[in-house]
C-alpha cells in the first residue's frame, strides 16, 4: 500500500507565491495532480492574475458589497464571539481522522464530491452512504444523482483522481476538497461567500469573481496576522466570514452557530433510522476494520 496520495503528485507552481494554486507548505497529500489534470490546472491558473490594474481587469474585476475594513470587522467579531470558527477545518480533520484512520483522506474526497448545494448534515449522510457503497454495503452511493457519483468513484478506482480537483471550472469543489485535506491556503468560494462578497444569492460565480474572492481572502489573512499577532490562513478567514454571513441571514447567534461536520455527524438522520451518521456507519462495519483503511487499500493509496 502506498504511503499517501503524494506518491502520484505532480507539483504545480506559479511565478508569485500569493497566486500559487497549491502552496508548497501544504501537506504532501494535496501537492499533486494526475498528469491529465496538468493542462486543466494550468488553464485555471490564468484566472488568478497577479496584476489587477490593467484596463481589462478594471473592467472585469467584480465589486465587493463591503469594504476591506468591514470584512476585517466581521472576521474579528466572529473571532471574539465564536473562536472555534477559525479552527473549523482543523477540527473537521481531527474528527474524520479519529473515525476513519487511513481512510480519512478518501472520506474527505467523498465529502468534497458530494458537498455542492447541500448543508453539512445532508453532506454527512451522502458521504457515509457513498463510503458504504465503496465497501460493497449498499447498492448505490449517496448523492442527488447516484450515477454521477458512480462515475466519480470509477475514476478514483482507475487512479485518475480527477474528482479531487473537479474540472477546471468547478472551483468550489476543488478548493473545498483541498481545504478538507488540510491545505490552509485553499480559498473556498461557495454560495455563502458569494453572498457576503458580491451580494448574490446563488452559487454560480464567474472566474473573475472566484479570483477576486481568493485575492481578498489572502489579503485579509495577511492583515489579520499583522494586526492580531497570530498566524491566520486564508481558509481560517473564509471560515469566519462563512459563519458570519450564514448566522446573519438565518438569524442565529454567532456565538452559538454550529455548522461543522462534528455537529453533523452527531445529528440523527431519518434515513438511518434516526441514528447518527457515524453511529450508523459503525453498525454496518466494524470500527477496527474502518481504521485499517479498506477503501484506501482497495484503490491502492
Amino acid at each position: 500500500m502506498r504511503d499517501s496520495l503524494a506518491d502520484r503528485r505532480h507539483p504545480i507552481t506559479a511565478d508569485d507565491d500569493e497566486w500559487k494554486i497549491v502552496n508548497q507548505d501544504s501537506p504532501a497529500r494535496v501537492r499533486y495532480a494526475a498528469p491529465k489534470l496538468n493542462k486543466a490546472l494550468a488553464t485555471r491558473q490564468k484566472f488568478f492574475p497577479k496584476d489587477v490594474a490593467t484596463a481589462k481587469m478594471k473592467r472585469l474585476w467584480p465589486k465587493f458589497v463591503h469594504s476591506e475594513e468591514e470584512y476585517m470587522a466581521m472576521i474579528k467579531e466572529v473571532a471574539q464571539l465564536n473562536p472555534r470558527a477559525k479552527t473549523w477545518y482543523k477540527n473537521h480533520q481531527e474528527t474524520v481522522k479519529d473515525t476513519f484512520g487511513i481512510d480519512a483522506d478518501i472520506f474527505n474526497m467523498i465529502l468534497g464530491a458530494t458537498s455542492p448545494q447541500v448543508g453539512p448534515v445532508t453532506n454527512a449522510q451522502w458521504a457515509v452512504e457513498t463510503y458504504l457503497y465503496m465497501l460493497g454495503k449498499r447498492d448505490k452511493p449517496g448523492f442527488m444523482y447516484p450515477n454521477v457519483m458512480k462515475r466519480q468513484i470509477d475514476r478514483w478506482t482507475r487512479g485518475e483522481y480527477k474528482s479531487v480537483f473537479g474540472k477546471s471550472d468547478q472551483f468550489k469543489a476543488q478548493e473545498f476538497t483541498r481545504a478538507l485535506l488540510g491545505d490552509k491556503n485553499a480559498t473556498v468560494m461557495d454560495r455563502w461567500m458569494n453572498r457576503i462578497f458580491y451580494g448574490q444569492p446563488g452559487a454560480q460565480l464567474s472566474v473573475f469573481e472566484h479570483a477576486a474572492g481568493r485575492h481578498m481572502l489572502i489579503r485579509l489573512a495577511k492583515r489579520m496576522t499583522k494586526e492580531t499577532g497570530q498566524k491566520w490562513h486564508p481558509n481560517e478567514v473564509q471560515a469566519n466570514l462563512w459563519v458570519y454571513i450564514r448566522s446573519k441571514i438565518e438569524g442565529l447567534d454567532i456565538a452559538k452557530s454550529e455548522y461543522d461536520y462534528q455537529t453533523a455527524f452527531n445529528t440523527p438522520i431519518k434515513a438511518f433510522g434516526n441514528m447518527k451518521p457515524l453511529e450508523y456507519l459503525k453498525s454496518q462495519v466494524d470500527e477496527n476494520i474502518i481504521k485499517q483503511g479498506p477503501v484506501a487499500q482497495f484503490i491502492g493509496l
